[in-house]
């Protein structure tokens, strides 16, 4: 009886992973198709949230290949062909900025620049954290 139990607990559990992963890959996805990536990023780590319904990455960008000013601009200018409004952008010299997408009742994006390092490593480090509205 007791390795019934057993085998049940760890298929509940295979299970609960099971619906975690899909549901995950399905957020991601959707973020995928609504969010470009920069030419030449390379995604350094991947976060899903499910239960807050979001997706954050965090993007290194050669600082040789792109300036802040033109990594702001494509998200500005290819979001916003694809109905998301550019709403907010915060400079912060010498350190990075941060800038807010969104787009009515499907979701937000924030994104963080960062350059304070860039001297020492030649990488702008951008996140992006997606989430969408849950409906």
């Amino acid at each position: 009886m007791k390795n019934v139990k057993t085998i049940c607990k760890l298929g509940i559990l295979i299970c609960v992973v099971f619906l975690l992963v899909s549901c995950g890959k399905n957020l991601l996805k959707e973020m995928k198709s609504q969010v470009p990536l920069y030419e030449g990023a390379k995604i350094v780590n991947t976060t899903v949230r499910d239960s807050a319904n979001t997706v954050i990455f965090e993007i290194a960008i050669d600082a040789a290949q792109a300036s802040e000013d033109e990594i702001l601009a494509f998200y500005k200018d290819s979001m916003g062909k694809n109905g998301w409004e550019y709403s907010d952008e915060k400079r912060y010299p010498k350190n990075g900025s941060v800038f807010t997408l969104t787009k009515n009742d499907y979701g937000t994006l924030s994104g963080q620049t960062i350059i304070k390092n860039m001297k020492q490593t030649g990488i702008i480090t951008l996140n992006l954290h997606f989430e969408l509205i849950k409906s």
